[in-house]
Order: structure tokens, then C-alpha cells, then sequence
């Protein structure tokens, strides 16, 4: 493990745990640490590397979905960023089940994460983004320089990876940040794998980001593909900036999509509450491979579980009432405004 030198004569503020590290990268270690009697975490760079434009582009940063920057300081060996400590990042939600730092907290719809990345809705669990070792201003074009480019290059636009044909520094824009945050969304999607290749192989990442091709777009769910691919992913992460959607055009889509659940939700209620001849079971999974929201109730205050209950006696009842509780069905729900109880085979709904 990293330590951290001992500090010179200058005095500094921030309180870093140089044993308890949180992550490390390119320009940087992250560590546990307190700042002004608060817990935080604290990134580390070289002094050379720090830029104090960046700096203050990174203090503006005032937003729920951004991850705070409480205060910056030096030595005469490195700068420290006193940050805002998340419960976790996202790399420790897809370690293996049996990996004691594993994330297995509560996570939103796949959809509700995305509108707060893309928007700012804040719901029960919040979603932050961080590191931001490219922060910058942008001017009033809506652009900024990317000399001296940081960050880590596998997630990044492919425009900032191309040298300039007149020599000139590549500049990035807002539209460079949507390519980045398709980037994030398919990571959730391959339950943390990259959209353009193996992690293990970053050469390979970057060839496949240049040459617009996302061959790991073939892995994500059937069933998700088809909702996001083409309207969202694919026009994220066009290669050139002139063609790709804008970060309100996102927001845009990311509300339709979640429309399109809306129904898909009323689907499965509807699927519930008749005795219908087709395939019960095999519809119910398909329709929560979309991850919509199981719980979601009618406008009387029923979910596909009471409606299920309630209304169904297929032969293949017990069956579905498993995959909904499997699939996180509350079997507490108060039904129509009170508590509604009955016995099926073993389940109290």
C-alpha cells in the first residue's frame, strides 16, 4: 500500500488516512481523510500536475449528480483535493458476490439513473459523477482547450485521441462529454465491462474508440438493446461530435424511454389481472427483462402482485408469484388503501 510522505512545514488542513485508499489512477491516489471535521475523500496528485484554472473550474461545480469539492491545498510534493465521500463508486457494485468490498446497497432503475446523471433527479439513492481530472471551463462557444489532455484516455471522445491535421490542440466540447457518459451507461449495462473492449486491454479500447466501433454492444440484454441502442447509445456515441445527440436531446430520449416503461408496467398489471391464455410466466419475464418498475401500482393502488391474487387462476399461479417476489415485488404493498391478505401455496400477498 501507497503511504503518504510526511507532510513539510506548511500546514494543511485536509486529514488524510494514507492506509485507508480508495482507489488510484493515472494522476493520482484517492484516500479516506476528514476535512473541517467532516469525512472525505481525498485525491492526491503530483504538484506539477495540478492546474489552478482546473481548480476553480471544479470549485463552480455546485450540482446533487457531481461529486463536491470542498477545498484545495499543496505542499511543496502534491496537491489535495478534499471531496465529497460517496457510499461507493461504480466499480465496487459489479466486484464478484463473494468480494468483501461489493457494493449491495439499494440502486435505482437503470432508467432513473440515467435521468439523474443526464438531468439531475435525485431520488432515494443519489448517483454522482467524479474525477474530474479534465474540468475545465468552457467559453462562449461552448468549447475548451485539452492541451496537457488528463483523465483516464479509455473514457474518453474519440475526437480528444486524434492529433489535429494543421497541428493544432484538439479541443472538446459538451458533445465530448456525452460520448463519456454513454460510455458510463453501457458499463451498467454490461454489468461493468467497456462498451469498446476488455478493461484488460486498454490499447484495444482506445483502436475500437477511434474507429467507432463498440464491439461489446452485442452483449447487452436482448431486450434492453432494443429500447436503448438506436434511439440513445448509438446516437451518444457517434464518432464525430457534429452528429452526435446533445446533452438536452438526451434527457429528451431518456423521458421517452421512461414513457415507453410506463407501459410496459401497465402491460404486466394487465398481463396479472386477466386469465389469459398465453404464456403467463414466460411474459412476465420477459416484460422485467425491461427493468420496469414491478411495484408500480393502478390508479387503485394495486401492483401486478395484488392483481395477480386478486384476478389470475392460471395454472402457472404459483410459478409467477415467485419471479415477481424474485424480481423485488413488495409483498408488504398496501392494496386499494388497506392491507390485503391471502394465502397461496406458502405466499401471503
Amino acid at each position: 500500500m501507497e503511504e503518504i510522505p510526511k507532510r513539510n512545514k506548511r500546514q494543511i488542513s485536509i486529514d488524510s488516512k494514507p492506509r485507508v485508499q480508495l482507489g488510484t489512477g493515472g494522476f493520482g491516489s484517492v484516500f479516506k481523510g476528514k476535512y473541517k471535521g467532516r469525512p472525505v475523500a481525498v485525491k492526491r496528485v503530483l504538484v506539477q500536475n495540478c492546474n489552478r484554472n482546473e481548480e476553480e473550474a471544479m470549485k463552480q461545480l455546485n450540482h446533487p449528480n457531481i461529486v463536491k469539492l470542498f477545498h484545495c491545498e499543496s505542499d511543496k510534493d502534491f496537491g489535495y483535493y478534499a471531496l465529497e465521500l460517496c457510499v461507493a463508486s461504480l466499480d465496487k457494485l459489479f466486484l464478484e458476490s463473494d468480494d468483501p468490498k461489493k457494493y449491495n446497497g439499494p440502486m435505482p432503475r437503470q432508467i432513473d439513473s440515467f435521468l439523474q446523471l443526464a438531468s439531475g433527479n435525485k431520488i432515494v439513492v443519489t448517483l454522482k459523477w467524479a474525477d474530474f481530472g479534465l474540468s475545465k471551463s468552457v467559453n462562449e462557444r461552448g468549447t475548451c482547450s485539452m492541451s496537457a489532455l488528463k483523465g483516464t484516455r479509455n473514457w474518453i471522445a474519440p475526437e480528444l485521441l486524434r492529433p489535429t491535421l494543421d497541428g493544432r490542440e484538439c479541443r472538446g466540447d459538451i458533445k465530448s462529454d456525452v460520448f463519456a457518459q454513454g460510455l458510463v451507461f453501457g458499463c451498467i449495462f454490461l454489468d461493468g465491462e467497456h462498451l469498446y473492449g476488455s478493461k484488460q486491454n486498454k490499447e484495444e479500447i482506445l483502436k475500437n474508440i477511434k474507429e467507432g466501433n463498440p464491439v461489446n454492444m452485442q452483449k447487452i440484454n436482448i431486450f434492453l438493446r432494443n429500447l436503448y441502442e438506436n434511439d440513445l447509445l448509438q446516437k451518444m456515441l457517434e464518432n464525430e461530435p457534429i452528429t452526435r445527440i446533445t446533452s438536452t436531446e438526451v434527457v429528451k430520449q431518456l423521458q421517452s424511454i421512461k414513457e415507453k416503461l410506463t407501459g410496459k408496467q401497465e402491460k404486466l398489471r394487465q398481463l396479472c389481472s386477466g386469465n389469459s391464455q398465453f404464456d403467463l410466466t414466460g411474459n412476465i419475464e420477459e416484460l422485467i427483462q425491461f427493468q420496469i418498475d414491478v411495484n408500480a401500482k393502478n390508479v387503485n393502488g394495486r401492483n401486478a402482485l395484488h392483481l395477480l391474487c386478486r384476478d389470475n387462476s392460471s395454472k402457472n399461479l404459483t410459478t409467477a408469484i415467485q419471479i415477481l417476489i424474485q424480481s423485488g415485488i413488495d409483498v408488504n404493498a398496501i392494496n386499494g388503501g388497506k392491507k390485503y391478505i391471502r394465502w397461496i401455496n406458502g405466499f401471503v400477498v
